[in-house]
């Protein structure tokens, strides 16, 4: 994810904001499964895929939250040198190669 250069600072505040109160939402869970991550309308009508996942725990949902809202306010973290930041995963945040092209 790449902040739009373009996006006002009233922008940039707003979905701060939007994603802070997702998270203290979210905070209140212990997961999401994945038939209600499939029955959410995002982009072109289509749901969350799952993964093959029966479920996703909310704190891995809220780990994502807060790397979005760190890019946001410019406090995220440099990846390793040569790989990218990898969110959304139980695991923790991970790290992935950048590929050699």
């Amino acid at each position: 994810m790449f902040l739009d250069e373009n996006w006002s600072v009233e922008q940039i505040q707003l979905v701060g904001e939007l994603a802070t109160a997702a998270c203290e939402l979210l905070s209140k869970r212990r997961e999401i499964s994945a038939e209600e991550m499939l029955s959410w309308s995002l982009l072109d009508g289509e749901g969350v895929f799952p993964r093959g996942c029966l479920h996703v725990t909310a704190e891995s949902a809220i780990r994502l939250g807060r790397a979005i809202i760190q890019i946001l306010e410019g406090s995220l973290p440099e990846a390793p040198r040569g790989t990218w930041w990898f969110f959304g995963t139980e695991d923790g945040p991970r790290t992935l190669a950048k590929s050699e092209s």
